[in-house]
């Protein structure tokens, strides 16, 4: 047994490669990772945006409506992106059927995301005088490269569906704006 032992010891010396040089050696590394594309929406600094009185109360008519805005902290995309918008218009919540004739239950408006790209997305309301009709197309605006912006959605361009429409008498007059970002496809 233990010649099988010098035996194999010996095969072992004789195998080694031998000495050269100054002894030094270098051995090379790759080191691999990866970025997945992704896009991060922060939060609205406001999400609810108040536009105050609609109504002129000495005619009842759309009321001067100033624009609003808020702002959107936090975003960012570490490939190429499409920022949208699409709205709602403001809609009378509590009023039930079609309004009269020169009567609107809806306010249309423009709602605009700026600051990602120029130009920005924006997306104008459509809806007729019973809140319905609108469009479902959004705004859009695309970037080729990274960002990390904030984000301002304003609101502004308040209107009626007929000019001259008076607003029916209603405490909520309610809309929705939604906004996303994605990596562009």
């Amino acid at each position: 047994m233990n010649l099988r032992l010098l035996l194999l010891a010996g095969l072992a010396l004789a195998a080694a490669p031998p000495a050269f040089g100054d002894g030094t050696a270098t051995s090379t590394i790759t080191i691999t990772g990866s970025a997945a594309q992704a896009c991060h929406l922060g939060s609205a600094s406001n999400s609810t945006l108040n536009v105050g009185t609609l109504a002129n109360l000495a005619d009842g008519t759309l009321a001067p409506v100033a624009d609003r805005s808020t702002t959107i902290d936090g975003s960012w995309c570490n490939t190429a992106s499409t920022l949208s918008i699409i709205a709602q218009p403001l809609v009378a919540q509590h009023y039930s059927g079609s309004p009269p004739a020169g009567f609107t239950k809806a306010v249309n408006y423009t709602a605009a995301a700026s600051g990602w790209t120029s130009p920005s997305a924006s997306f104008t309301t459509t809806g007729d005088r019973s809140g319905g009709g609108n469009g479902t197309t959004p705004g859009t605006a695309d970037s080729a490269d990274p960002v990390a912006q904030q984000i301002s959605v304003t609101v502004s361009t308040f209107a009626t569906p007929s000019a001259g429409d008076r607003l029916v008498a209603d405490a909520e007059y309610s809309g929705q704006i939604t906004v996303t970002l994605a990596v562009k496809p």
